[in-house]
């Protein structure tokens, strides 16, 4: 058994009341009148200290009610045997399309559950794209319909972000070993010089590298930009930022006038935005530069040369701009040895739960209530 408030079990100490009373209570003597004494013969008297055997099986009704009782408070459970335990798989999205999610969905009986490790813990039937999250928030909110929590990440606890919390039940936290593995992505040249991007996969995540190259081809980026009268300062920042890209970088720019035929628009504007290509697009609400999506960036309207500098909007910039054109999923780069990653489950499996016990201590509290007012009452009625 298992109490979840073990402090009122000092309560206990009341069971030496009943006992105290009934040693005292045998003790006690009545004086009761007769008559004269003259004529009866003197004989010898002899004390018993004894006590009748309905005594004894009150005093231990008593003791089992008080025993009860203290048991009630303190909230007793009782250990139960179920036959399985609900599982809940969370699995860290960096996993899809990985030959360690086949292999879970292989092996995990099929009443376990398999969900992202993500926002609205999405089945791992559905594709989903890996974004920023705060883990630990993320686990605290984790459907309490299961049993059991199997956490499958890249990270261990002490890796993952966001404030560490309490998260139950976790029963199991996996970790998959992995290998480093290295991508060529594109090749670039511009102005006779090549450049080569490089993406690096390791349990830390996704490292894109430059490096010189002795070929490759152009990479032009066209983009229209719109600037009205009042985002005039604002329009300044950016074509600054355009003209150190077009400078320094690897890339070719192209302004073009027809957005339709841009990969990309800066529209510096207070009118609406409703064409289909990806925009940079300025707003009062926002503090500096607020990414939403890899298509829709936000930029303040506020924003000055000297916080550009600091927030390095160029680079930002640049990354945006060709981010699709070297975008690459990590899961594509990702390794996994499977054959030390084995789930077993039992169909079977008993576990240990615990069960509230107070529906049955009040009955038994009713019962043994009943039967100490009878012994009780009969004991009296025995005296008299």
């Amino acid at each position: 058994m298992s109490f979840l408030a073990p402090f009122f079990l000092i309560g206990l100490g009341a069971l030496l009341v009943p006992i105290i009373i009934h040693m005292w209570s045998k003790d006690a003597k009545k004086s009761v009148d007769f008559g004269s004494l003259r004529f009866l013969r003197e004989t010898e008297t002899r004390t018993t200290r004894s006590i009748m055997p309905s005594q004894w099986l009150l005093l231990l009704t008593r003791l089992l009610f008080l025993t009860l009782l203290v048991f009630l408070i303190a909230e007793m459970h009782l250990p139960s045997k179920v036959e399985k335990v609900s599982r809940l798989y969370l699995v860290d999205p960096i996993y899809q399309n990985s030959e360690l999610l086949s292999n879970l969905l292989d092996t995990v009986s099929q009443e376990a559950e398999v969900k992202w490790l993500a926002n609205d813990f999405p089945s791992v039937t559905e594709p989903i794209k890996k974004s920023e999250t705060t883990y630990w928030d993320l686990l605290s909110q984790a459907p309490s319909n299961a049993e059991c929590l199997v956490v499958i990440s890249p990270l261990f606890q002490k890796d993952f972000n966001g404030v560490l919390k309490e998260v139950s039940p976790v029963c199991q936290w996996i970790k998959p070993p992995m290998e480093p593995q290295e991508s060529e992505l594109i090749s670039i040249v511009k102005n006779g010089e090549g450049k080569a991007a490089t993406a690096r996969y390791d349990e830390w995540g996704t490292i894109f590298e430059w490096a010189n190259a002795e070929n490759g081809e152009p990479l032009e980026i066209k983009y229209h930009l719109r600037i009205d009268e009042s985002f005039k300062n604002l329009g300044g920042v950016f074509k600054a930022a355009l003209s150190s890209i077009q400078r320094v970088s690897y890339v070719t720019l192209k302004e073009v006038n027809e957005i339709e035929e841009a990969d990309w628009v800066i529209w510096l504007s207070d009118q609406p935005y409703s064409y289909e290509r990806r925009v940079v697009l300025a707003d009062e609400d926002v503090l500096s530069w607020q990414p939403i999506s890899k298509d829709y960036i936000l930029v303040s309207t506020t924003l000055t040369k000297t916080e550009a500098i600091q927030i390095e909007l160029p680079r930002k910039l640049l990354d945006a701009l060709v981010g699709d054109l070297i975008d690459v999923h990590s899961n594509d780069l990702l390794t996994v040895d499977t054959e030390v990653f084995k789930f077993k489950e039992q169909a079977n499996t008993k576990a240990e739960v615990l069960v509230d016990a107070s529906s049955y201590l009040w009955v038994l509290l009713l019962i043994v209530f009943l039967v100490e007012r009878w012994l009780s009452y009969k004991s009296s009625a025995v005296e008299i």
